[in-house]
């Protein structure tokens, strides 16, 4: 086993505590121009909207502060409601890198903070738990999750990448400041878990999904 692998197994076997003064970011922002002209996150999956999934998600993890960043009134009140501070997004053409500055600007004092879009209906808290631990335990700057050959959402930073999630600009998110900190990856608990929703299309083949669990 390489060590990560073994840090892995040990992680599993121990109850999750989260001891950094972490804000949770939801980036619930953006126009869902391949989904139509419907917000996507107001989408139903297994009968719930999408936004519902996130919201109680990433409602489960301990955490100093909630923020979801938003640009539509439906998802607002949603996210109100769950208990999450929302901040507007309102120039939602300016890209992602907007929405992420929006959010590490509202984390307040925050040591750590973890990013996660919105459109993750398959996502489970215990993979995002699974995440928070491998990046106390590592003492790592960055972390993100992996499914196969995907990765780099969800991810968190140290107050020490904070900077740099500033400074991007764009319709890109932070995978260039993972690469650059040589993130930890850690795997999903089930296949599947960061497969998005970007189309009705894809939407409907999720939900017909079956994750297995990953090794």
């Amino acid at each position: 086993f390489e060590k990560i692998d073994i840090l892995l197994i040990i992680l599993a076997l121990v109850p999750i505590t989260v001891r950094v003064k972490l804000g949770v970011v939801l980036l619930a922002a953006g126009k869902s121009r391949r989904f139509g002209r419907e917000n996507k996150l107001l989408a139903l999956y297994h009968g719930r909207s999408m936004i519902a999934h996130a919201l109680e998600t990433l409602g489960r993890l301990p955490c100093a502060r909630r923020i979801a960043v938003v640009s539509d009134e439906r998802v607002d009140a949603l996210a109100k409601e769950a208990g999450f501070q929302t901040v507007l997004n309102d120039e939602v053409e300016r890209g992602l890198s907007h929405s992420i500055h929006l959010g590490v600007k509202n984390a307040g004092d925050a040591d750590a903070v973890l990013l996660c879009a919105a459109d993750l209906p398959k996502l489970s808290s215990e993979s995002l738990e699974r995440l928070l631990h491998a990046f106390e335990q590592t003492g790592a700057r960055a972390a993100c999750l992996t499914d196969g050959e995907i990765w780099g959402n969800p991810a968190v930073f140290s107050a020490a990448c904070f900077d740099e999630l500033l400074e991007l600009t764009g319709d890109r998110g932070a995978k260039c400041i993972l690469m650059k900190e040589k993130a930890v990856r850690v795997p999903c608990v089930l296949s599947g878990e960061l497969s998005d929703a970007d189309t009705p299309q894809a939407l409907c083949c999720l939900e017909k999904e079956i994750g297995q669990k990953t090794e």
